[in-house]
């Protein structure tokens, strides 16, 4: 029999879940620098990424600084400035019990302050801080000083602006947070290759880097975070590089080999390799190349030869370009790894060795010649020379014999002995043949005669 539960445990379970504070705001606008709608979606965005992951992003806004702080620090120092802020957005982290990355905008004066906590640094480094700091600054506007002149819907229009850089932090530090930083494997964001052709490769860069020490990481991603490009003008070769170059670093901070990466917007490949690496700039443009022509033929920065060649190619086949880099890799990495010399130190240690016996033992012979008598039969001209002389000769003489004989006579065929044909006698009256049998029992006839005479 099923029973009723009690009205006043509930009432009081009601109460209870009453009192019970709601969850701390992820986005905490006391600027008002942003619509109410944008700053709910905003939460349940880092609510949901905090709920997966544990980690996430707080954000603060003030239009000025607390009078009573402001009274204690002299702001106008460049220095006492970085200090107070630093330590404000270290204060409202220890508040917030955060793990995860802290921004605080402040509008009078205006700073923006960007800190990760230690939990996040190596997927939000400090490269991605300054990257975030000088985005807000420049695309979150204050209210305007002037009063609106158009309807009162449109009094919001800078604060809709503003929602638009809200929304692009939230992607930013989620695209940050969440994505793959592995290395020494395949991390396939852009879904380019197939699950067993990934396994494959992964198996191949598991012994590479077994062999070699070195890490080998090939990352493809779908496009480039538009917040880490701003800084960088794309279309200089200079530039370019150099964003790439701080992308890869970002991604993998603990990089020891080569990381490969390939972004379909924009299109580009780019080979990156940590120091000491036995990987050579012709290594990096070979590899270049053939991720061109197996992957991306369609990369703007392949180069005219190389757009040629990829007019007449066959269809692609990314699974065929991925296994085919990773045995370039491979290839030169064997190829370009230091010689082990410690067997031929070894040699030429034991023939240094005997070198030295044979000189000490000449010197010993020189001083005993000097010190013997003339009459204990030792002659000015020692033989022992000559002696040793023929003695070599006869030893070369003998494995010249075998070398010719086995080496220079090889695949030559051995004469046969050929037994000669009957002889015909035309000396006598009737002419007749003689065999080599009777010629044979004519002479041992002779012979036996001899013996008995």
């Amino acid at each position: 029999m099923a029973t009723r539960a009690n009205p006043s445990w509930l009432l009081l379970a009601a109460c209870c879940l009453a009192i019970v504070p709601a969850a701390r705001a992820q986005v905490d606008d006391r600027a008002n620098l942003f619509t109410a709608e944008a700053v709910k979606n905003a939460n349940d965005r880092l609510g949901q990424l905090k709920a997966r992951l544990g980690k996430g992003l707080v954000l603060d806004t003030f239009k000025e600084v607390p009078e009573a702080e402001a009274k204690k620090h002299n702001l106008d120092n460049a220095n006492e400035r970085d200090k107070f802020f630093a330590e404000w957005a270290r204060q409202r982290i220890r508040e917030t019990k955060l793990d995860g990355v802290h921004v605080l905008i402040c509008l009078a004066p205006h700073r923006v302050e960007v800190t990760a906590t230690p939990g996040v640094e190596d997927r939000f480094s400090p490269w991605s801080q300054q990257h975030l700091r000088r985005f807000l600054k420049s695309s979150v506007r204050p209210r305007p000083s002037k009063p609106a002149t158009k309807k009162e819907e449109d009094k919001t229009d800078w604060q809709h602006e503003n929602d638009g850089a809200l929304r692009d932090t939230v992607t930013y530090v989620k695209g940050k947070v969440t994505a793959d930083r592995g290395v020494g494997r395949v991390v396939d964001e852009a879904h380019l290759f197939k699950p067993e052709t990934i396994g494959k490769a992964d198996r191949q860069i598991k012994q590479l880097r077994q062999r070699f020490a070195k890490d080998l990481t090939i990352a493809t991603v779908s496009a480039a975070p538009e917040i880490d490009t701003e800084a960088y003008n794309l279309k200089d070769a200079g530039q370019k590089k150099e964003f790439l170059d701080d992308w890869v670093r970002d991604r993998a901070s603990r990089l020891d080999g080569i990381y490969v990466l390939v972004c379909l917007d924009p299109k580009v490949i780019h080979v990156f390799v940590s120091e000491g690496a036995p990987f050579t700039d012709l290594n990096k443009r070979q590899l270049y190349r053939l991720l061109v022509d197996r992957i991306q033929p369609d990369n703007p920065d392949q180069g005219a030869v190389q757009e040629i060649f990829n007019k007449f190619r066959k269809k692609r086949d990314n699974d065929a370009g991925l296994l085919a880099a990773v045995d370039l890799v491979e290839a030169k990495l064997d190829w370009n790894r230091p010689v082990d010399l410690s067997n031929w130190m070894l040699g030429l240690g034991a023939m240094g060795g005997l070198l030295g016996v044979w000189i000490f033992l000449g010197v010993v012979r020189i001083r005993l010649r000097r010190t013997t008598p003339a009459d204990a039969g030792v002659h000015d001209a020692d033989d022992s020379g000559r002696s040793i002389a023929v003695l070599g000769g006869g030893i070369g003489a003998v494995c010249g014999e075998w070398l010719f004989g086995h080496v220079l006579s090889a695949g030559r065929s051995v004469a046969r002995v050929v037994v000669p044909p009957p002889v015909e006698d035309h000396t006598g009256d009737s002419g007749t043949r003689l065999r080599l049998e009777d010629l044979q029992k004519d002479s041992l006839r002779h012979d036996v005669n001899n013996g008995e005479s």
